[in-house]
């Protein structure tokens, strides 16, 4: 399972250790994990994409404190555990205002950091909803795997259809499947990757799926009809 951390802070020395630590804990626990590094909220405010599961935001930052900074993460981002780093203990009653996880107080010792990041770990793994970071622009967009209708390919490119609209990516619809929960999803056609939790109709050579019409194949019918019984049956 892999991870995305983001470190905030505008003391780069006070980032390093951070970014050192986190490095270290996922080099002993066999964690693979991306690490972000921003210089201020603001820097991370900017084009923010709910991608991150931990964000260890110090509080005492310039422009923008972490308090506010973290005010506007959960305007954007509910699910992302919020991990302040700070000097001063009585801003812990602050944290309850924007769900924080926990509060880490300077100067970070790693014995006790591994301690919490293992508590962390813990909550990002009991919380977290299975998802699909797409590229928009110049950011990036969590769809939720359930609220994904279906994914249809079109040459070199694939089209995601969802409840926040249509995504066009450039990858594979192989490559989708194997990121997606097994069970869920079946071809009802070499193009078309369905979310079996929206179908609401079959015919002999057609599948409605969220108010829409796909085509079946004469060859993957069978198949997908017992997928469909499959799916169900799990559900009751």
């Amino acid at each position: 399972m892999n991870y995305a951390f983001a470190v905030v802070d505008d003391e780069k020395k006070q980032t390093e250790v951070v970014k050192t630590m986190l490095e270290k804990y996922c080099a002993e626990n066999a964690i693979e994990a991306s690490i972000a590094v921003f210089s201020s909220g603001t820097e991370l405010l900017k084009n923010y994409a709910a991608v991150y599961d931990a964000i260890f935001l110090d509080i005492e930052m310039g422009a923008v404190d972490g308090i506010e900074t973290a005010k506007a993460i959960r305007r954007k981002d509910n699910q992302t555990a919020i991990i302040f780093i700070t000097r001063l203990a009585r801003f812990a009653v602050k944290g309850y205002e924007v769900s924080a996880l926990y509060f880490l107080l300077k100067p970070l010792e790693y014995t006790s950091f591994a301690s919490r990041m293992k508590k962390i770990v813990k909550y990002i793994d009991g919380n977290r909803t299975n998802y699909i970071v797409l590229s928009i622009g110049n950011g990036c967009v969590k769809v939720l795997e359930d609220k994904i209708y279906y994914i249809e390919a079109y040459g070199h490119c694939i089209v995601y259809h969802t409840d926040q609209g249509e995504f066009t990516q450039w990858e594979p619809l192989k490559a989708v499947e194997k990121k997606l929960g097994k069970g869920k999803f079946f071809y009802s056609d070499r193009s078309h990757l369905v979310n079996l939790r929206y179908v609401t109709d079959t015919s002999s050579d057609s599948v409605t799926v969220n108010q829409t019409l796909l085509p079946i194949s004469r060859y993957k019918r069978k198949s997908f009809l017992e997928a469909i019984t499959v799916y169900l049956g799990e559900k009751e």
